[in-house]
């Protein structure tokens, strides 16, 4: 589902019960990813399948930008190197 496909669910007339399964997610526990995890979202990235009416192409696999910057942001705070001091320069 996409997200824009999401949001019109949740605003939908007799979608109450999945706009509360939607708040009562928001506030479950955020699932922290180990290290290595981390490691592999931001080189390799997950698996995608590719559908096209139904039918499977393939797949591809898209390294996780957002895991490569937290993990250079953590390299930055190890060296001793707040990240506000990285965008000045």
């Amino acid at each position: 589902m996409s997200r824009n496909g999401a949001y019109r669910l949740r605003r939908r007339p007799g979608a109450e019960s999945f706009a509360a399964a939607w708040d009562a997610a928001l506030g479950a526990p955020v699932r922290k990813v180990t290290v290595d995890d981390e490691h592999f979202l931001a080189f390799e990235g997950l698996i995608q399948p590719l559908v096209f009416r139904g039918r499977y192409l393939g797949f591809r696999q898209k390294p996780d930008n957002s895991k490569l910057l937290r993990m250079i942001g953590r390299l930055d705070e190890r060296v001793g190197r707040s990240t506000a001091d990285a965008g000045e320069r």
